[in-house]
């Protein structure tokens, strides 16, 4: 079964029939329109990360979408004109099957010229506990360091100790394990040259009105995306479609 914040795209719940809930909604996070959720899939468009005077991670994230279908939207193409500049349609579907989620966010040039973005499907997951949870996939991948503002190669699984925010320069999967939970998610995806891992740590948590104060012990973010490592550059007419598929198993 899976939930959809009020007149967005944005997917808050997914529960497969006979799992647990596997998306993260932190219970201070904001629903009202206009803010971004703090959990679920928020959609970073057409920009990831922070530009001047804008709202970070792009706008389709606090905005109303038209419903095309019960599981796929638009965000309005005068909206994303004005708000952008640019003329673009931006689509986004989702197909549950099983222990299977599918996304799929689709961009395509309605203009004259070409332009950049960049873009994550940010997906907060549900976790036991983050201090015993483990990613593995990335294993001598490079991947640079938001925190530490430097560059590293990962050396085996991925364990958190701390702040966590890192972009790793890939296409591969990552399997998320869980032991408390006893599952296994596994993340695959397309269209994608950037995998973003992120987690506050304690002391960011704190500092977040929309998270409680231990709300990354239960959280951990996996997010395919384009960041402004790998923009994605559109030619009039052409379509990029980001796919992220998720695949719950338990152990």
């Amino acid at each position: 079964m899976i939930s959809f914040a009020k007149h967005t795209a944005h997917l808050i719940s997914w529960i497969p029939e006979g799992h647990d809930e596997v998306m993260y909604l932190s219970t201070q996070a904001f629903m009202e329109a206009g803010k971004p959720i703090r959990g679920g899939v928020p959609i970073c468009w057409p920009w990831f990360g922070s530009l001047e005077n804008k709202p970070a991670h792009g706008f389709a994230r606090i905005n109303s979408w038209n419903t095309i279908s019960e599981n796929s939207f638009s965000l309005p193409e005068q909206l994303i004109q004005d708000e952008w500049g640019n003329k673009a349609s931006l689509v986004f579907t989702v197909t549950e099957d099983g222990n299977k989620l599918k996304m799929e966010l689709t961009t395509t040039n309605l203009d004259s010229s070409e332009f950049e973005f960049t873009q994550a499907l940010h997906t907060y997951f549900k976790v036991s506990d983050i201090n015993k949870v483990s990613i593995k996939g990335h294993d001598k991948q490079a991947y640079y360091d938001k925190v530490l503002d430097d560059n590293d190669i990962q050396k085996g699984t991925l364990i958190f100790n701390g702040e966590t925010d890192r972009i790793y320069t890939t296409t591969a999967s990552s399997l998320l394990i869980d032991p408390g939970l006893q599952r296994e998610i596994l993340i695959t995806k397309k269209g994608s040259n950037s995998t973003v891992i992120w987690n506050p740590g304690p002391e960011k948590s704190v500092e977040m009105k929309d998270m409680p104060d231990d709300g990354y012990l239960t959280m951990c973010c996996v997010e395919a995306a384009n960041t402004h490592l790998d923009p994605v550059t559109l030619q009039p007419g052409a379509s990029h479609t980001i796919v992220q598929e998720i695949t719950v198993s338990k152990f």
